[in-house]
């Protein structure tokens, strides 16, 4: 499965809800790991994420949660 463009991609995400809570083993489980690929695959490409910003990110945070801790 391959998601090619915006309005699969969101078409795949609102099935993806639907699909949360499968039961392991079922139609619906092995339909809900190939389209969390594809949409993975796609925000890969098209959304990547900069290591730098989580890292700093996650620095930030941890600051604000010290700031409010104190």
């Amino acid at each position: 499965m391959e998601i090619t463009n915006e309005i699969e991609y969101e078409m795949a995400l609102k099935e993806l809800k639907k699909l949360m809570d499968a039961k392991p083993g079922t139609k619906e489980a092995r339909r809900l790991v190939k389209l969390s690929d594809a949409i993975e695959a796609y925000e890969d490409i098209h959304y990547p994420i900069d290591e730098e910003d989580v890292v700093e990110s996650v620095h930030l945070l941890h600051r604000l949660n010290e700031t409010d801790n104190d």
